[in-house]
């Protein structure tokens, strides 16, 4: 199989269960010309197709219509309609591969082995008494997950034991294309079914999830998610190149390729197209002041770049004192005005160090997912300390990542990372309650509409 054939087949090729996936065995009524045919053993199931054994008395022939194809499971029918014999292969394991023409089998009426409606059995007690049908959806993306990195093996083993980083790219490109609506989907009726759960059964899920969805999600040691405050969201796209990510498996990496793809983390990395912006008052100016909040890549040093020659005095605050201490290095190799006027420090993880009496004011202050790690009362906190920092005339931009169905449920119950989500209403609220005097407030959404953006100017 060369690689134009493997990825047509990624493009091709439904999600199959294996019927030992399956909680009760799946059976199969025939029905031809308005007779029963006969009762076959399902082999595997996909949306739009089924794999059956096939008794040696059974007449089946290539291109054959059925009337009807009636599934059962447990003596409940879970789907029926006519469906079309695509494929046969005769010997002493006679079997068929049928092509269902009125519709799909619904998968998630499937009871499958591992959380499935029949069988109640969570990874803790509490688990096991959440809804039926968010237990079956959590299995059913796992059985995705387990599926792709079977479908990647197979049909890439011709190419090699390990294939070129061009190949990889490749068959990645091509087969996150039909993967991801897939999975995202997935992981967005998760977040739907999640909706109605409350604080006990929430904790019960989360545990559920990532005991069942965290190897499969990131391989290796699932790191820890940062304490409450000192959420850095830059962090967020290296969760799948940190150390503890095991990327020894073409799986793997095609995990690691397919999570910068993911919505709310294509939001964070485009961060750079309009950070921009916001120097656009600065070039009038002589000298400017700016300060940044969890800096994160650190853009503006590009951006300092660009003043045409105008002193810029930056500073950088961030949390972390490890991620501060690792970051610090590029950014003094990177910062090409003199060394006196790049200042980087750290913060508490729900604040700002205290105002230094002599503290000049600054021209520009921003952080542009900041507040995502703060509940209201140390986001408002947060925001008065900044605020107070401002000459007169001076800008503060702060960003609030919202919440988008797929990445959401992906980083609250499997990788732990809660934040805090505030759409455009949320933050508004949150500004008034602050009562600046300021000489305009202004909230909306950042560019890709998936994070919210308050902009004041004092």
């Amino acid at each position: 199989m060369n690689l134009a054939v493997a990825t047509l087949a990624f493009r091709q090729r439904p999600m199959r269960l294996a019927a030992a996936d399956l909680a009760a065995p799946l059976r199969c009524r025939l029905f031809h010309g308005g007779d029963p045919l006969g009762i076959c053993n399902v082999i595997d199931v996909s949306s739009g197709g089924l794999g059956i054994a096939l008794p040696p008395e059974l007449p089946l022939w290539l291109g054959m219509g059925l009337d009807e194809v009636r599934l059962e499971q447990r003596g409940t029918v879970v789907a029926q309609g006519p469906a079309e014999v695509v494929n046969l292969l005769d010997g002493t394991a006679r079997r068929a591969g049928l092509r269902l023409m009125g519709g799909s089998v619904e998968l998630s009426r499937l009871s499958l082995r591992d959380g499935s409606p029949a069988d109640p059995g969570g990874a803790t007690p509490a688990a096991a008494t959440l809804p039926a049908d968010w237990r079956a959806a959590v299995s059913e993306f796992g059985q995705l997950l387990r599926w792709s990195g079977f479908f990647l093996d197979q049909a890439t083993r011709s190419l090699g034991e390990r294939l070129s980083p061009a190949q990889e790219r490749a068959v990645f490109s091509d087969f996150f294309a039909q993967w991801a609506p897939r999975a995202l989907g997935a992981l967005g009726r998760l977040h739907d079914l999640s909706a109605g759960l409350d604080a006990e059964q929430h904790e019960a899920a989360r545990l559920h999830a990532r005991h069942h969805l965290a190897a499969d999600i990131h391989p290796g040691q699932v790191p820890e998610p940062p304490a409450h405050g000192a959420i850095d969201d830059h962090a967020l796209p290296l969760l799948f190149s940190s150390a503890e990510f095991d990327d020894s498996t073409l799986h793997a990496r095609f995990l690691r390729y397919a999570w910068p793809r993911f919505p709310l983390v294509r939001t964070i990395l485009a961060r750079p197209r309009w950070l921009g912006d916001l120097w656009d008052a600065l070039r009038v100016r002589a000298d400017a002041r700016v300060l940044v909040v969890q800096p994160g890549p650190a853009a503006e040093l590009t951006e300092v770049q660009l003043l045409g020659g105008r002193r810029v005095e930056l500073t950088l605050l961030e949390t972390d004192g490890h991620t501060r201490a690792e970051r610090e290095p590029g950014w003094r190799e990177r910062w090409l005005g003199p060394a006196a006027d790049l200042h980087v420090g750290g913060r508490p993880p729900t604040g700002m160090p205290a105002a230094d009496p002599d503290e000049v004011p600054y021209d520009l202050i921003y952080g542009a997912g900041v507040l995502a790690g703060l509940r209201d009362a140390d986001a408002r906190a947060l925001i008065r300390s900044l605020y107070a920092r401002l000459r007169p005339q001076g800008r503060m931009v702060l960003g609030n990542l919202g919440v988008e169905p797929a990445t959401t449920w992906l980083l609250d119950h499997v990788l732990g990372w809660r934040l805090h989500y505030r759409d455009a209403p949320a933050l508004r609220e949150l500004a008034k309650s602050l009562e600046l005097r300021a000489t305009a407030v202004e909230v909306g959404p950042d560019p890709t509409g998936r994070a919210t953006i308050l902009d004041v100017v004092r």
